[in-house]
């Protein structure tokens, strides 16, 4: 009896083994086939990973090598650069100190030549207010006159009137005033005396025209320019004030 039961439970069981294999349904794989195929998908993941790392640091390596090459082509540069602003720097300083003595000496030449420039007009009066063309057909005759009849001097004293023209500007139109009229004379004596009698009387009228006598002052020392240098200081210290 049991060996037919044994029998019986092996014949069974070949049958069901043998309907397994030819239904071709699938097997369970062991545990250790089944851990190998995630593992080395991973691991490849890791390795290119990796080596895009590899790539990059690389990449960055260069671009490090390339920044100090040319930091240190700037820093070279920059160091011509300040070696060539030092040299710069010291050549204006030598050209400040040059400006400045020659300054210094313009303004000394400029103070001699207004001297000398003042000097050469001490002997000189100017007329203002006479029209233009009253000349006639000469002006040291005609000055001769004027002063005459205007001042009251007397014909024993002489004039001695060396030159007498109109000021060197260009014609005025008739809405302007007429040039001045310089006059030069041959002793100081003589034009000092003119003028204390034109500034005694405070108006000297000729023709029926009031005239006006005065210094022949410099271009930079007029009465004019005067009140200007005046006006200027007065509004600096003003604002100093």
């Amino acid at each position: 009896m049991g060996k037919k039961n044994g029998n019986r439970k092996s014949d069974t069981a070949e049958p069901v083994a043998e309907r397994s294999a030819a239904s071709g349904s699938p097997t369970r794989p062991c545990a250790s086939e089944a851990d190998a195929g995630p593992r080395s998908g991973e691991a490849a993941n890791i390795f290119k990973i990796l080596k895009e790392i590899m790539e990059v640091q690389k990449e960055i390596k260069q671009q490090l090598r390339d920044i100090k090459s040319e930091l240190a082509s700037v820093n070279q540069k920059i160091a011509v650069a300040e070696t060539r602003i030092e040299k710069v720097e010291d050549c204006i300083q030598n050209v400040e100190q040059i400006l400045s003595k020659t300054i210094k000496i313009l303004h000394h030449q400029e103070g001699k030549l207004l001297d000398l420039e003042g000097r050469s007009r001490r002997k000189n009066i100017r007329i203002y207010n006479v029209p233009e063309g009253a000349k006639g057909s000469s002006m040291t005759e005609f000055v001769g006159k004027l002063l005459r009849d205007a001042l009251d001097i007397p014909s024993a004293m002489k004039l001695e009137v060396e030159r007498a023209h109109r000021a060197l500007f260009p014609k005025p139109t008739q809405d302007r005033k007429p040039c001045s009229i310089i006059i030069k004379f041959l002793r100081y004596i003589t034009k000092a005396e003119i003028l204390r009698r034109a500034w005694g009387k405070k108006r000297v009228f000729f023709d029926d025209k009031l005239r006006y006598f005065d210094q022949d002052y410099t271009a930079l020392h007029g009465p004019a320019e005067t009140q200007r240098i005046l006006r200027s200081k007065a509004s600096t210290k003003a604002k100093k004030d």
